[in-house]
Parts: structure tokens; sequence; C-alpha cells
């Protein structure tokens, strides 16, 4: 499904008009609990069971201990939460604001984003190899990564993506150990990446989901992130305080992020959807998880919904090409528009540093 199809219309979900239209607050915060009782709640649920196979307990009805993925599970669902009524609330109370036009979608989508967010966090290696593998799938004109109508994603050839495909659940990792005998890897030593997939396509002859292949591509390449180690459970130190060179690199941040914001808006979306660190993480993802910038307001520098953001957050950084069809024009255009924004925002952080040292 094209980002663009996914964009809300001015048409409020029909679940979200008793919560916008009512008279007072305190019958919007009655409309609200039912709305997170009956579609939030179950929804965001249904994510964090599905991606980190935790059955979260109800509040009161744990027994025992909760393990660490319990905990990092509850406090993943608290956020998603926070972020769902926050958007309502905002919706609520400024009009002028595209509406959500579907709340189960938006609430999957959010949850979504929150999860990814804390695997690229846990697993940073793996991370970087899905970037990889995505943007392989969307620059190869034979390969594709699309979306299903239940919004799980998959890959193929691009040929594929017009039929209708049953997808079987299966294991990755036995997967990943039968595959080379079955292909004959074994025999021809180390492939492209292109070549890679393009064999496990064939010897699949379907479409495989995009996480399924990530496991096994990473099985077959040895790509392993190691666990962080805990802390003893009865460990009660405080976290230290931030290094001055941590401090130094939010300072450039947020200077970045002014002096981003600044720029047309054009401007902004070529270079924002497209910057990574040399680790392949997007510039929003680190202005995001460095606290710099909310979600909204990365949403209002790139002229999208919060749930459009959200829903593309997984796929950044986007290519050219990418970006060019949001924009409506071309990947030479996007190149061109990118490089005036890098040139603006050098300028603007050689006069920042300049403004520093008369000081």
């Amino acid at each position: 499904m094209d980002v663009l199809d996914r964009i809300p219309t001015r048409e409020s979900d029909a679940r979200l008009r008793p919560f916008l239209d009512a008279g007072t607050e305190k019958e919007a915060a009655q409309c609200l609990d039912r709305l997170l009782n009956s579609t939030v709640r179950p929804i965001v649920g249904g994510v964090l069971r599905h991606k980190l196979g935790v059955l979260l307990s109800q509040p009161g009805n744990s027994k025992g201990r909760q393990s660490q993925l319990e905990a990092d599970a509850a406090e993943l669902f608290q956020d998603a939460l926070v972020q769902v009524t926050s958007e309502l609330y905002r919706v609520r109370l400024d009009r002028s604001v595209l509406p959500i036009a579907n709340l189960a979608h938006y609430t999957a989508a959010v949850a979504y984003q929150v999860v990814n967010l804390y695997f690229r966090k846990l697993y940073p290696r793996r991370a970087s190899l899905t970037n990889k593998l995505r943007y392989l799938l969307n620059c190869r004109p034979e390969f594709s990564r699309w979306q299903t109508d239940d919004g799980e994603w998959l890959a193929g050839y691009a040929r594929w993506q017009a039929q209708t495909w049953e997808v079987p659940e299966w294991n990755c990792h036995n997967g990943a150990a039968r595959f080379p005998l079955e292909s004959a890897l074994c025999t021809e030593g180390t492939l492209a990446p292109a070549q890679l997939v393009a064999r496990i396509f064939d010897w699949l002859g379907q479409p495989i989901r995009f996480e399924d292949l990530v496991t096994i591509i990473a099985d077959l390449w040895g790509v392993r992130d190691l666990p962080a180690e805990p802390l003893p459970e009865d460990d009660t130190r405080e976290a230290l305080p931030a290094t001055p060179e941590a401090m130094d690199i939010q300072v450039t941040l947020r200077t970045y992020w002014t002096a981003l914001c600044a720029l047309p808006s054009n401007q902004r979306c070529c270079l924002l959807l497209q910057a990574s660190d040399p680790s392949g993480n997007s510039l929003i993802h680190i202005f995001y998880t460095c606290g710099i910038a909310s979600l909204m307001e990365i949403a209002a520098a790139v002229v999208m919904p919060v749930e459009a953001v959200a829903s593309i957050y997984p796929e950044l950084p986007w290519d050219d090409k990418t970006i060019a069809g949001k924009l409506d024009t071309t990947p030479l255009y996007v190149t061109r528009l990118r490089g005036i924004a890098r040139r603006k925002l050098r300028k603007a952080m050689q006069s920042e540093e300049e403004t520093k040292s008369d000081d």
C-alpha cells in the first residue's frame, strides 16, 4: 500500500464523534475511556503480544515478580496509550488539524512504531541489517516490498505483488539452516546481497514476510546483537549524570533542528526523509529518540499527518525515488533540493559557532 493512500481524509472515524462533540470535559473523558477500552487497549496489547510474545496482565492481577521483558512491554503499552490519547485530544481541541480517519489503523501504527523504536535500541545490528534490506528491495526494480490489507509487510519479486498469496507461518531459523543445502549455496561461496535475496525468493517460490527475510539473512550472515548486561535486582544505584560530550551532542542536535525547521518545507522534506548517520540510522529516528523533537513536531516538519509519519517510521530513511513520489517531482530535483538544504544548514551552523566564539 502506498504511503499517500494511507494519509487520512478530512472525515473523522465515526467512533470518535461522541468524544469530539462532547459538551464538557467530563463527558469527553467518559467517551475517551470507552474508546480506549473498546479499541485502543486491545489493539496495542495485540501488537505487543505479536511482536514481543508477551501477554500483558491487568493491573493488580500479576502474580510474582515481572520479567524484564514483561516490564518493558508494560512501559511500551503506556507509551502507546499516551501518544494515542494526546493525539485524540489534539484533534478535539484543534479542528484545523487533519483528523484520524481510522482509529484502529492509527492505533496500530503508533503501537508498531513504539515497538520498532524499542527493538532498534535493543538490537542495533539487526536494525541496521533491516534498513539495508529495505533499501535494497525498494531500489532494485526486480524486487518489491509491499503491505497487505492486514498491515503485514511482505517481500518478493515485483511481479508477485499483484497476486494474492497465503504466506504460511514457518520456522525462520530452521529455514536458514535448510536454505544453503537445498539451494546449493554452500558450494558457491559468498553471494552479493541482491543475489542472495534473489536466490531466497527462487527457493521459496512465493513472497516471504519481510521480518522473516531479515531473520534468515541475519542467521546466514551471523548478525547477532549481544543482550545488554542487566543490573543486579538489588542494584538501586541512580543513573550517572550525562557526560559533557553527551550534553554537547544534545546542544548540537537542538541547534541543527532549529536551523532545519527554518528551511522551506520542500527542502526540509528532502533532507529529513533521506538523511542518516554512518550506521544507517535515520536522522528522524535520532531526533526522536534523543528527545529533540516529538512525533508531532517531526510530522509538522515533513508536512505529513502524525499517523502517516508513524506508519513510515520503520521504513526510514527513504531513497530519492520514494521521496520524489511523495513530493510529486523527480529524484534529480530531490537531490538538488537536499543539496541546497545542506548548504544553508552548513552556513547556519557556522554562524552559530562564530556567535559562540565571540561570546
